[in-house]
């Protein structure tokens, strides 16, 4: 999948106020910067990319979850199995 202009703009932003200077995607600068800055930037397209790829899919998930009966309980923890055969009942 290829970053449309609208998220390459976001993307520029994004990275601007991060590092605090505008970026440039050439090989010359990329070829300059430390590994854990192109980590970075790896991740923000990353994520970009992913959001792009399955965000069109939250109406459907919506429309198809709306009428089930979810669970409404939100816990942190370890997992105790009393407590899940009493969720279970």
């Amino acid at each position: 999948m290829r970053l449309s202009d609208e998220d390459k703009n976001s993307l520029l932003t994004v990275l601007k106020a991060h590092f605090g200077k505008q970026l440039m995607f050439s090989l010359d600068e990329l070829s300059r910067m430390e590994l854990k800055d192109l980590e970075t930037i790896k991740s923000v397209i990353g994520g970009i990319i992913l959001t792009r790829e399955h965000t069109q899919d939250l109406p459907m998930i919506v429309e198809k979850l709306k009428d089930k009966d979810l669970s409404s309980r939100v816990s942190f923890g370890y997992l105790n199995k009393d407590n899940m055969d009493k969720d279970r009942n």
